[in-house]
């Protein structure tokens, strides 16, 4: 499962133009939604939340929590393995402490 696919995802990404345009595109598609809210805290607008399922390492889901954008991100996938390597790389981006801007960025396994 880890070995086999995330090439072929890659692979498919690159034509498309790479995460960054994943991304953008996620972005685009929030941000032209309904249910926007101003933040109570910052005045920015704020979503509910969002949910990354079979997030693999966590890349979109700490963009979007990195993002501000949302109240509350939700990662998950099946894999302990891949779910464990989300976890750890938000450690290290400091995206599952809690802080003044945001809610931490919570993880599930599906």
């Amino acid at each position: 499962y880890e070995r086999v696919l995330p090439p072929l995802w890659a692979a498919g990404l690159r034509q498309r133009g790479g995460v960054e345009v994943e991304y953008a595109s996620a972005m685009r598609f929030f941000l032209g939604g309904e249910g926007w809210q101003r933040s109570a805290s910052s005045g920015r607008r704020q979503f509910g939340a969002v949910a990354d399922v079979s997030c693999g390492t966590g890349w979109m889901a700490r963009r979007l929590q990195a993002s501000g954008a949302f109240a509350q991100v939700f990662a998950a996938d099946f894999s302990a393995e891949m779910l464990a390597e989300a976890v750890r790389s938000a450690d290290a981006e400091g995206l599952t402490q809690q802080s003044a801007q945001r809610a931490p960025l919570r993880f599930i396994r599906a």
